[in-house]
Order: structure tokens, then C-alpha cells, then sequence
């Protein structure tokens, strides 16, 4: 009986599909406020899954309101690894490296300290982060997992490779993995 009960609710908490997506992106639209702020909540929710319909509808869509509501939720999804990722962190891999992330920029510390911007690309598979050094100098491209408090950057070794296309495994000689642990408060 349990099984019965609980099966219904298992379906609502599956990713929505394009079609799904598609709706909530025309709801945006609705003559009716309450619709409309239901719809973006909905494609919040959704986050990542969503951008491509909402990048498409914020690029092309007749309706304004449609092309305004899906823009600023562009935005706010992409900017949940900027939130997530600033702070302190540890290195796990080396454990005499430090990491310091505020407002786009970020220092890494061994000894001496070494401040460089970054961009990151959390829409992306997988998910990239360039540094560049100040006075557009060197510019590093790699990628990032960022999970809950485990924070993954796989660099090139040198600035004239190409971006990783997966993380390096130990005795890879193009790149390095450096991990580190969210830094207690």
C-alpha cells in the first residue's frame, strides 16, 4: 500500500521534460501575473536544465515579457556557482595550498600569494574556469566541479595547451588536478 501511495510522488520529483520546459517558457507570458511568477519559479527550480529554452526565449521571443523574465533568470542560474564558490578553501591534493575566492577574483596561496581573475562556465560539459592574470596577461583554461563543500580545478600545465576535456589522473604530464575542502568558518 505504501508503494502505492509513494509512486505518485516520485513522479513529481523527476526533471521535467523539454516539453515541460517549453510550457513554463510561453508561461512567462501569461496575461496573468500569478502564472507568469509560477512559471519562472518552476524553470528556477529546474536551473541548468532549463538555460538553453531560456537563452533561446531571451534571444528570439516575440513577447518582451517573455524575452525580460527569461534573461533575468539566465542570469540568476548562471550565477549560482559564482555564490557557491566564494570563500575559503583547502587544498586536499596539497595541503600547503590555499584558496581564496571573492567577487571574481581569486588568490591562490603556497608560500607566496598569487591573485588572478577568473570566468567561469557553469553551463558547460564540463563545467570551465579560466584565470587570467592581471594586466591581460597568462590565461589558464580549465574546469571545475564544484559539490557542496569539494571543490575539483583540472588546469593545463602549461598556458599554451588546450582546456582539459576531463579530469587528469595522477601521472597525467598535460595537466593537474587540485582539489580542495571548503575551509571551516
Amino acid at each position: 500500500m505504501l508503494f502505492v501511495t509513494v509512486l505518485p510522488c516520485l513522479a513529481l520529483l523527476a526533471p521535467p521534460d523539454a516539453a515541460e520546459i517549453d510550457r513554463l517558457v510561453r508561461q512567462l507570458g501569461s496575461p496573468r501575473f500569478a502564472q507568469r511568477e509560477a512559471a519562472a519559479k518552476g524553470l528556477e527550480a529546474v536551473g541548468e536544465g532549463a538555460l538553453d529554452a531560456l537563452r533561446k526565449a531571451a534571444g528570439g521571443s516575440k513577447d518582451p515579457e517573455v524575452r525580460r523574465r527569461a534573461g533575468l533568470l539566465v542570469e540568476a542560474i548562471e550565477s549560482r556557482d559564482y555564490q557557491r564558490i566564494e570563500g575559503s578553501w583547502e587544498g586536499t591534493s596539497d595541503r600547503s595550498l590555499r584558496l581564496h575566492v571573492l567577487r571574481g577574483r581569486v588568490v591562490f596561496t603556497r608560500g607566496t600569494q598569487t591573485s588572478l581573475g577568473f570566468v567561469l562556465g557553469p553551463t558547460r560539459t564540463p563545467k570551465t574556469i579560466d584565470f587570467k592574470a592581471p594586466r591581460g596577461g597568462v590565461v589558464l583554461r580549465g574546469i571545475y566541479s564544484l559539490k557542496g563543500d569539494d571543490l575539483a580545478i583540472c588546469l593545463p600545465v602549461r598556458d599554451d595547451l588546450k582546456r582539459p576535456a576531463q579530469f587528469a589522473a595522477e601521472g597525467n604530464a598535460d595537466c593537474v588536478t587540485l582539489t580542495f575542502k571548503r575551509a571551516a568558518p
